[in-house]
C-alpha cells in the first residue's frame, strides 16, 4: 500500500512523537500541563478544525475579512494536522456531505468502523479527491499557498515552537493538541455515522447522523452531527437549549475581532 504524503510526514510522525509526549504526560506530570494542552487543543480542534476547516472554509457559516485573523484562522487549520484547507473542504463538501452514508462517503462507517476512524487516511489516494469543490478557496492567494505549503508550515511551526518553548513544552502545547484534532474528527466520523444507544437524532433526513451528546459538549460542538447535516451553513450545530455548542460564543468573538483589525 502506497501511504500518501499526508500519513508519511504528518500523521505517522506526529503519532511517533505523541508516545514521546503521553510517556513525558504520565511520568513527568505537573498541573502546568493540562492547561497547556487544552490551550493548545483550543487552537488546532477549536480554532483549526472546527471553525477554520468545518465551518469556515466548508461551509462558509460565517465570513472573515481582516487578512491577521485569515491568516491566523488559516495557519490554525494547517495545524489541525488534517491536510490543507483546500484538500479538506473538497472532501467535505464533494464527498461527505452530497453523498454521506454511501460508498462515495470518503470516511463513512459503511466501509467498516476502522475505515470510518482512521483507515481512509491510510488507503485514501489523494489524486482522487478533485479540489474543484473548493473553487472559492482556489481564488484566494493565502490559501494557495498553504494548499502548497502546508506540510512546510506545520512543521516550521513545530520547530519554531520547540525551539522557543522548549521541547517538553511543545510536546504538550503542539504534539498533544494536534493528535486530539485529528482524533476528534476520527471518533464523529465513526460514532456519529452509526445507530447506537448514545445517539439520537432531532431530524429525519436522508444519512445516518446521529446527535452524540457528550461528543457535542467536549468535541466543539461536533457531536451534534445531526442538527449539522440537517442544517449544514448554521455556525452553532446546538439546536435544542440543552445542546451548548461552545461555537455560538467563539465564531461571535473571532467577527467581532473582524471588524477591529
Amino acid at each position: 500500500m502506497k501511504l500518501s504524503p499526508h500519513v508519511k510526514w504528518i500523521v505517522i510522525p506526529m503519532h511517533l512523537l505523541g508516545l514521546i509526549a503521553l510517556w513525558m504526560l504520565v511520568t513527568q506530570f505537573s498541573w502546568w500541563m493540562l492547561p497547556t494542552i487544552w490551550l493548545g487543543w483550543f487552537v488546532t480542534g477549536c480554532l483549526g478544525a472546527e471553525r477554520g476547516l468545518h465551518r469556515l472554509s466548508s461551509h462558509n457559516a460565517f465570513k472573515l475579512t481582516s487578512k491577521p485573523l485569515r491568516w491566523l484562522v488559516g495557519w490554525a487549520a494547517c495545524m489541525a494536522g488534517q491536510w490543507s484547507p483546500i484538500f479538506w473542504t473538497s472532501l467535505h463538501r464533494g464527498y461527505h456531505h452530497p453523498s454521506c452514508d454511501t460508498d462515495r462517503d470518503i470516511h463513512s462507517p459503511v466501509h467498516g468502523g476502522w475505515h470510518a476512524y482512521m483507515g481512509w487516511m491510510f488507503t485514501l489516494k489523494e489524486t482522487d479527491v478533485k479540489l474543484g469543490f473548493a473553487k472559492d478557496l482556489i481564488r484566494d492567494p493565502m490559501q494557495v499557498f498553504l494548499h502548497k505549503r502546508y506540510r512546510e508550515v506545520f512543521w516550521a511551526s513545530v520547530i519554531i515552537f520547540a525551539l522557543f518553548l522548549t521541547p517538553k513544552v511543545a510536546l504538550m502545547a503542539v504534539v498533544l493538541p494536534v493528535l486530539l484534532a485529528m482524533h476528534q474528527e476520527n471518533i464523529v466520523n465513526l460514532l456519529c455515522h452509526i445507530k447506537s444507544p448514545f445517539g439520537y437524532r432531532n431530524f429525519d433526513i436522508a444519512d445516518h447522523s446521529v446527535n452524540v451528546y457528550p461528543l457535542g459538549l467536549l468535541i466543539w460542538g461536533q457531536g451534534f452531527h445531526n442538527n449539522h447535516h440537517a442544517k449544514p451553513n448554521r455556525y452553532d450545530f446546538g439546536i435544542k437549549p440543552f445542546e451548548i455548542d461552545i461555537c455560538r460564543w467563539v465564531v461571535p468573538a473571532l467577527m467581532w475581532m473582524d471588524r477591529k483589525f
